[in-house]
């Protein structure tokens, strides 16, 4: 689980300390009213020195650096998880299966492997990476809504162009205005691709063995060297030689010339592109190709062996001193808590990078403006004026969700220290969630048994726009469905397709529109934005036929809740009826269908003080098994037991629970998992001849599992804790992660 959770590391450091949002080319620019906090002072002195030792090679990375990530000391944590129980286990299980990492490590290949993470890998991108980044973002949009807009005028063509639409003639047709509207796209395209380049790309890890290290870094450079082959005789078709020296290392590598390649473009391949695109765009196009080229070279540097990615040599540069380094950067102010720590991972990212991958980040607008496009273009789909008009609609409120996300330099830094932590500072601004307010129902978590205990209050602001979009999204793809079922196809499949939307639009729609309305309207604006999760496993199992008796008296079994405070009872009962009208005309219309009446079942109701609960009986039931709903003077339940209610609601009662807690909470306990995994292993072991039959094979399969089964409870004991708590400080967005482990 540690492992995994270092996955959540991405590159990213530095930025210009006043820059200007960052465009892709040919983007308009946005005022943003957003305070953000003011940069600090470069490191110097004893801090510099301090991150400088941290974090390897990134006092040789210079401070244009934009993007970072180091994952360190891999061979550590991988030792440290095969001394424990679980790893133990995991290992014994991968040699079962033929792969023994002892031999792996005397296998030449696996041994190599095993050096290039053993010590320290990082992945560091340069100057320029922002504006790339948007570029790359604004060419992605373009081609998702050119990609739709072909999808439409494809169907189109299929509807209505006959059996040979879709030959290769067809095809070609369609092919045209996508690759052209492509390229003439003045917010993607040509106009774009003319601003693009490859921003340096630096990778590379930390071999202490003088000889690995040369190993690996001959490979990569063969490797490089057979591109030439592949090129022609000595590359010389696109390909040259790279040879560099920077910062007193060497670095040798092929450059792939866009000059060389345009040069390749004659008339017959610019006759062929003309079938896509006018002339002067085919001119344009090759014009945009010589001025490009990509460079791949590697060296080493110290004891590192470093890869290079970019667009020519003069971007391979390396920090003279540690105080012009990117490690001197305020941006890694974040780290300076934590440099004596035992340090897994480190990443940082600049504002400006993190504004450009973002900036335009709007999946499914740009779907939506592409099938609105396509559309418009098209009479093969009758009167879509209303559709169009809802597409757009659906981009807008994208846009609109998305701006209200900010984002601040960010860094993370995950260490070993009792089991995993991970910390966060900046990045995006989370803007779902609303952090200045107090929660209600913090002591929850103090319960003892509390297996899962999370708590949160959403933004409503955020929540408002949400659920206009979904709202929308909602009422688009009803009616487009309602209108491919008016178009006139005469195949056995659509009329189908016909005969079931006639049948749900005529008889359901209106029950289920109730049932969404009566939960987007009235339920939202009956309960507040705070919202609870709570779990534990002291839950009474009920008396099902056939479960030996033992097991009901000392089995127990999960228990669920889920808590919001109450802002309007009168919206919470206006809710309940509109559901259960909706409820009862569904039941109606299949009533109606099956010639067969299913009465609309009445819930039952218990009170106690002035908590009311309600619940559908079922068999079997007990209070500590069944679902409910309950409602008492200020707060609303659902839960999986109505014990579990009272006892919530009685710790609500007791006191100002978590008055000073903000942010959003997850905690889960696995002392408790273990030890109810433990309780139910012995009781397994006890009563297992009576649950399953003395002569049962499975009895005898159990028997024969139980020592590994009790191995498995005992590591999963291994891993204590995971908690985890958003907040805000000092304005911007703080994260901690703790996988706690250990005694």
């Amino acid at each position: 689980m540690a492992g995994i959770a270092l996955g959540v590391f991405l590159a990213g450091c530095g930025g210009k300390e006043e820059a200007e949002p960052v465009k892709a080319a040919g983007e308009k620019e946005v005022a943003s009213e957003v305070a953000e906090p003011g940069p600090a002072e470069p490191a110097s002195g004893d801090a510099l020195d301090k991150r400088a030792a941290a974090l390897g090679f990134g006092k040789h990375l210079p401070a244009s650096t934009h993007g970072y990530l180091g994952v360190f000391d891999g061979k550590g944590f991988v030792d440290s998880l095969r001394g424990s129980e679980l790893g133990e286990i995991l290992e014994a299980r991968a040699e079962e299966e033929g792969m023994d990492l002892e031999d792996m490590e005397e296998d030449p290949a696996g041994g190599m492997v095993l050096a290039l993470l053993a010590e320290e890998v990082f992945v560091a991108v340069g100057e320029g990476t922002p504006e790339q980044a948007a570029n790359l973002a604004a060419l992605n949009e373009s081609m998702r809504r050119h990609q739709m807009k072909l999808m439409v005028k494809l169907l189109e063509m299929n509807l209505t162009g006959g059996e040979d639409a879709m030959g290769p003639m067809g095809m070609q047709m369609m092919m045209m205005p996508l690759v052209g509207g492509f390229l003439r796209d003045p917010a993607g395209g040509l106009a774009v691709l003319e601003e693009s380049q490859m921003p340096p790309l630096m990778v590379g890890c930390k071999v202490s063995d003088e000889e690995m290290r040369q190993r690996i870094a001959d490979m990569a450079q063969g490797g490089m060297m057979k591109m030439l082959a592949w090129g022609g005789p000595d590359g010389e078709d696109i390909f040259e030689a790279a040879n560099i020296e920077s910062g007193g290392s060497k670095f040798s590598g092929v450059k792939i010339v866009g000059e060389k390649i345009a040069a390749k473009i004659g008339k017959e391949e610019r006759e062929n592109l003309a079938q896509f695109m006018d002339p002067a765009t085919v001119e344009r196009l090759i014009k945009f190709l010589k001025a490009k080229s990509l460079l791949m070279a590697a060296g080493v540097r110290e004891d590192y062996v470093v890869g290079f990615l970019g667009s020519g040599t003069d971007e391979l540069q390396f920090a003279g001193e540690v105080s012009q380094s990117a490690v001197a950067r305020s941006e890694f102010g974040f780290l300076d808590g934590y440099t004596d720590k035992k340090l897994l991972g480190v990443m940082a990212m600049s504002k400006d990078l993190q504004d450009a991958a973002v900036r335009h980040s709007a999946p499914f607008g740009s779907i939506a403006k592409g099938i609105r496009e396509g559309l418009r273009e098209s009479e093969g789909f009758g009167d879509t004026r209303d559709l169009e008009i809802l597409l757009d609609l659906v981009a807008k409120q994208e846009k609109a969700l998305m701006e209200m996300n900010r984002f601040s330099a960010a860094g993370v830094v995950a260490y070993r220290e009792k089991g995993l932590k991970i910390e966060s500072y900046g990045g995006g601004n989370a803007a779902g969630m609303d952090f200045e307010a107090k929660h209600r129902y913090g002591r929850l978590a103090e319960r003892e048994g509390v297996l899962v205990f999370a708590n949160w209050v959403a933004d409503e602001e955020y929540s408002g726009k949400l659920f206009e979009y979904l709202d929308t999204v909602g009422e688009t793809l009803y009616l487009g469905a309602k209108q491919a079922a008016g178009l006139d196809i005469d195949e056995a499949d659509f009329e189908e397709f016909k005969e079931w939307f006639a049948l749900i639009d005529g008889k359901f729609r209106p029950h289920a529109l109730e049932i969404w309305q009566a939960l987007r309207g009235d339920l939202l604006a009956g309960l507040g934005n705070e919202a609870a999760l709570v779990m534990d496993l002291d839950g009474e199992l009920p008396a099902v036929p056939g479960l030996p008796q033992a097991v009901v008296d000392n089995g127990k079994a999960p228990r669920l809740g889920v808590i919001a405070p109450v802002d309007d009872r009168a919206k919470l009962g206006a809710c309940w009826e509109r559901l259960d009208k909706a409820v009862r005309g569904i039941l109606e219309v299949v009533a109606t269908m099956t010639d067969n009446k299913i009465p609309m079942q009445k819930p039952m109701s218990s009170e106690s003080d002035d908590l009311k609960t309600w619940f559908f009986p079922f068999p079997f039931q007990t209070d500590d098994f069944v679902l409910s709903a309950s409602l008492d003077e200020a707060d609303f339940f659902l839960a999986t037991s109505k014990s579990f209610v009272k006892e919530l609601a009685g710790a609500i009662e007791s006191g100002e629970a978590g008055a000073e807690r903000r942010g959003a909470y997850v905690d889960v306990d696995l002392v408790v998992l273990t030890a109810y995994l433990n309780d139910w292993i012995k009781l397994f072991e006890t009563h297992g001849a009576e649950m399953f039959g003395a002569d049962s094979p499975r009895w005898e399969e159990f028997r024969e599992n139980l020592p590994m089964l009790k191995r498995l409870a005992a590591a999963s004991g291994e891993l204590k804790a995971i908690r985890a708590h958003t907040r805000k400080e000092d304005g911007i967005v703080r994260s901690s992660i703790f996988f706690e482990a250990g005694e």
